[in-house]
C-alpha cells in the first residue's frame, strides 16, 4: 500500500528550519540606510564620528546620511499613500513630481526636498491644514523593490517599508524551478546581501526597513535544477501566507 504523505510533518519541518536560522545583529549597528529612519537618529550617527568617539561611519555611509537629511528621502515617481478623512479627492495614491514636489487636487504643491520619510506625514498634516479646518491625515511612502529572476510575476513593486521579504516572493509567485538558496539582494549593480544573508534576511521575518531596504534595490531568484519540486511547492506556501493584505501598488 502507498504510504501516505505527511504534509502536515512537511510543513512543520520547514518552519523549525527557518526558526534556527542565526539572527541578522549585524544589520542592526546601522541606521544609515533604513527608509523609516527619524532625522534624529541620522543626526546621531553623525555626531560620534564628528567628536572621534563611538560608532564609526564609512566614508560612503556618512555620505549617505548627510545627502538624506539635507535632500530628503524622496524622488521623482515615488509613490505615496494619501488618505484625508472624509476628502474623497484627497485619499488616493499619489506620484512625486518634477522638482521633488507633491500636488494634491485643490493645493498649491508641497516641496517634499529635506523630508525624510518618517517626517512625510506630519509635513502633509501642516500641508492640508491650510486648507481644510482640522483634517485627520494619514501618508505612507511606498518604496520601489524589483523582484527579478525565477519568479512568475518579475518586475518592480511599490510596496510598504513595513512588509518583509516573505511577502514579497509570495507576491510575485515562485517558479517551479525556483532556488531560494540562490536568492541574492541587489543596490546599484553589487550584491546588498549575498546568497546566504538573502536567505538568513527571508527566515529573519524582518522588514524592508528593518533590513536596510530602500528603493531601487533588486530581490534576484536564482534557478536551480530538477528533482525539488514538491518541497519549494510546500516553501512557496508557506511563503505566501497573508499577502493578501498587503497594501501595494505595482507598475508595469
Amino acid at each position: 500500500m502507498a504510504k501516505r504523505f505527511d504534509w502536515q510533518g512537511m510543513l512543520l519541518a520547514v518552519g523549525m528550519v527557518v526558526s534556527v536560522v542565526p539572527s541578522l545583529a549585524a544589520q542592526d549597528q546601522s541606521l544609515v540606510n533604513r527608509a523609516l529612519a527619524a532625522r534624529e537618529d541620522l543626526e546621531g550617527l553623525l555626531a560620534p564620528a564628528n567628536q572621534g568617539s563611538g560608532p564609526k561611519l564609512t566614508a560612503r555611509e556618512r555620505q549617505i546620511v548627510e545627502h538624506r537629511l539635507q535632500e530628503g528621502d524622496f524622488r521623482v515617481g515615488d509613490r505615496l499613500v494619501v488618505m484625508v478623512a472624509g476628502e474623497k479627492s484627497l485619499s488616493d495614491t499619489f506620484t512625486v513630481r518634477a522638482g521633488q514636489t507633491l500636488v494634491l487636487p485643490d493645493m498649491a504643491p508641497l516641496s517634499l526636498h529635506g523630508v525624510l520619510r518618517s517626517e512625510l506625514q506630519e509635513k502633509l498634516q501642516t500641508h492640508v491644514s491650510q486648507y481644510i479646518r482640522q483634517p485627520t491625515v494619514t501618508a505612507e511612502a511606498l518604496i520601489r523593490i524589483g523582484i527579478l529572476g525565477t519568479v512568475a510575476r518579475p518586475g518592480y513593486y511599490n510596496v510598504r517599508a513595513d512588509q518583509n521579504l516573505g511577502d514579497m516572493l509570495g507576491l510575485a509567485g515562485l517558479t517551479g524551478d525556483a532556488d531560494l538558496g540562490k536568492m541574492h539582494i541587489v543596490r546599484d549593480g553589487n550584491d546588498f546581501f549575498p546568497r546566504d544573508e538573502a536567505r538568513r534576511a527571508m527566515a529573519s521575518g524582518k522588514s524592508l526597513d528593518m533590513l536596510g531596504l530602500q528603493g531601487g534595490d533588486e530581490i534576484q531568484v536564482g534557478r536551480r535544477g530538477q528533482g525539488f519540486g514538491p518541497t519549494l511547492a510546500i516553501i512557496s506556501g508557506v511563503v505566501t501566507l497573508g499577502t493578501a493584505i498587503i497594501l501595494l501598488t505595482r507598475n508595469h
